[in-house]
């Protein structure tokens, strides 16, 4: 793993080395073995850290790459077709040849930035799903500075560790929004999929990555056809994100995505006589609730050569303060801080995870097959929906009413539904998430959210579904921990290959045999633990967290005692709703663990 950082002065002095030497100490976590590359000369100062364990560290910072224009690069990165590693004259000829539409050029994942000192440009660029990550501050006519992490941000003194509230917010009451804003004010992520160029004349942001939603759904073949080469390229990704050499990590969570993963990548690596070290988030033992065991255990019967460690939900009393880049990170994060220090314990580098599967390669689209409908595919739906009334044991009206005539209802009738059912209705996620902040913070916060999307299975849709998703802000959030212990988070069925494939199935090609998320089970034969091709459901990581909030209540309570001190904290959320929903509503613990962000900042 690499992490890089820089500044550029845009007022004509010269790069303070000084700055720079803050900036790679604040990014070389504790206990790490690095090797350092920097270079300062004149406006610019920057660097590279590199921990693989197969670094050469020299006692002496290293100097950077250099092209023979005189351009300076600073990279993170790994690319699909250069497994062993990636040539510098590579990189350098990819930014002469295609400058800043690069992103939409290069397939791997990546992070760079270089510097041109005959034109006082510095270009910088992020892989299209955001898996290494960069940020940077701007200031116009003064400076402009970038760091993998914003922990290399504030160190450098360029700017403060100040919270933006409001971001953060918006961060509570929808988790996985995607913006470009960091939580701190100044900061700002440079998105997925994009690239930069700053100079004394301003700062340009370019979009490089642009799917077209009129190449979606334009191939042709057979389901058989779809499901050979979706396979090949899912073999293909797992492969090509194995390192050289050492052990590797990955997730498993029970599902089709991670499942798969898994197995993959234990095969290839068995072939090498090489192990996989698994992590799965699991209910604790003694809850008796209900949980992925069941699946995980296939995989591991499968795989019996396979390392295996669960991660459980963190207790309030067992996690400690928050990583200063991950303010509202909580107890879910600690799990991943325990899961990349156990892999980088066991000398693993690369962790693989099934991220993206979802909205790509087993692209689970709402209401599916009322698309397919819309779309025109008329002949398979009878067969689609015999299959599955005789699999879910429904009469075959029941299954068109819930598959093909449901999805068409306007979304208010379909939100007051429930109650003519003589159901409750459900409040949302994010409506619980404003009832424990204060009413006109919550107001503020309303106000800046951006629209919800209302994703329908259109060409547009699908393709947003990937830019304009959750899963970068994922990506960064996973990034922080990752990068506190060394490792690597890497993406396969967030692949280019398989993302453009899978955005070029036409809708029809989406189900098969009274199934969604196809033609990856189809592709998955051999693969997959039959149990977890052709399952139907998914439990949430941790799905005994509201049990564990109960035995925790009176330690949430004392810190409630204590935030009340905080007039930023009372001003901020309703500490008293928040009282109501300790121990039995767990957005209730995570306002909590807000509301002591913001008594810490004061």
């Amino acid at each position: 793993m690499r992490l890089i950082c820089g500044v550029v002065q845009l007022d004509g002095t010269s790069a303070n080395p000084s700055v720079l030497a803050r900036m790679t100490t604040a990014l070389s976590a504790p206990g790490l073995r690095v090797r350092l590359q920097q270079r300062i000369d004149g406006a610019a100062g920057l660097a590279i850290l590199d921990f693989s364990h197969s670094s050469n560290l020299a006692t002496q910072p290293a100097a950077l790459p250099e092209a023979p224009d005189g351009t300076w690069l600073a990279a993170d990165m790994r690319l699909d077709q250069y497994p062993g590693g990636v040539p510098d004259s590579l990189v350098f000829a990819a930014l002469e040849k295609w400058d800043l539409d690069l992103p939409d050029r290069l397939d791997g994942d990546f992070a760079l930035a270089a510097w041109d000192p005959r034109r006082g440009r510095l270009c910088c660029a992020r892989d299209i799903m955001g898996v290494r990550p960069l940020c940077y501050v701007y200031r116009p006519g003064e400076l402009f500075a970038f760091a993998s992490l914003p922990r290399g941000l504030h160190a450098s003194g360029v700017v403060a560790p100040v919270l933006d509230m409001v971001v953060l917010g918006r961060r509570f009451v929808q988790p996985g929004i995607r913006e470009t804003t960091t939580v701190f004010e100044e900061i700002c992520w440079l998105p997925a999929g994009h690239s930069l160029e700053v100079s004394a004349g301003g700062l340009r942001v370019h979009r490089a990555w642009r799917p077209d939603p009129q190449q979606v759904g334009i191939w042709r073949g057979s389901a058989a056809e779809a499901a050979a080469t979706l396979r090949s390229l899912v073999e293909e990704a797992v492969s090509c994100r194995i390192p050289a050499t050492g052990p590797v990590a990955a997730h498993l969570s029970g599902g089709l995505d991670s499942s798969a993963v898994v197995v993959l990548a234990a095969r290839r690596l068995r072939e090498v006589g090489r192990k996989l070290h698994t992590f799965s988030q699991l209910a604790r033992p003694d809850s008796k609730v209900k949980d992925e065991r069941e699946y995980v255990e296939a995989v591991r019967a499968q795989e019996p050569d396979i390392e295996w460690s669960p991660a459980y939900l963190q207790t309030p009393q067992e996690t400690g303060l928050a990583d200063p880049d991950l303010p509202l990170g909580g107890a879910a994060a600690w799990s991943s801080f325990r899961i990349c220090e156990a892999a980088s314990a066991a000398g693993c580098e690369v962790l693989l995870s099934g991220a993206g599967g979802d909205e790509g390669a087993t692209y689970n689209g709402a209401g599916l097959y009322a698309a397919v409908l819309r779309a025109g595919y008329l002949r398979a739906l009878p067969r689609e929906m015999q299959a599955i009334a005789r699999r879910e044991g429904k009469s075959a009206l029941r299954v068109v009413a819930g598959r093909l005539l449901f999805p068409f209802l306007p979304d208010r009738a379909e939100s007051l539904l429930p109650s003519r059912l003589g159901q409750a209705i459900v409040p949302s996620p994010a409506e619980v998430a404003f009832a424990f902040l204060s009413a006109p913070f919550a107001q503020q916060v309303r106000q800046t959210l951006p629209p919800r999307w209302s994703w329908r299975n259109r060409p547009i849709d699908r393709v947003q579904m990937l830019t304009e998703s959750y899963l970068v802000t994922r990506a960064d959030n996973w990034s922080i921990p990752a990068a506190r212990h060394g490792i690597a988070f890497s993406y396969p069925l967030a692949d280019r290959r398989i993302l453009d494939f899978t955005l070029s199935l036409p809708l029809n090609r989406l189900v098969d045999g009274g199934f969604a998320r196809q033609p990856f089970r189809n592709a998955m034969a051999g693969i997959l633990p039959e149990s977890i091709r052709w399952r139907t459901t998914k439990f949430s990581p941790f799905p005994d967290a509201a049990k564990v909030l109960v035995g925790e209540e009176p330690e949430l309570r004392a810190r409630l005692d204590r935030i009340r001190r905080s007039p930023a904290a009372r001003e901020l959320f309703n500490l008293n709703a928040i009282a109501e929903g300790l121990g039995t509503v767990p957005k209730a613990s995570q306002a909590l663990e807000f509301a002591e962000v913001v008594a810490r900042q004061g």
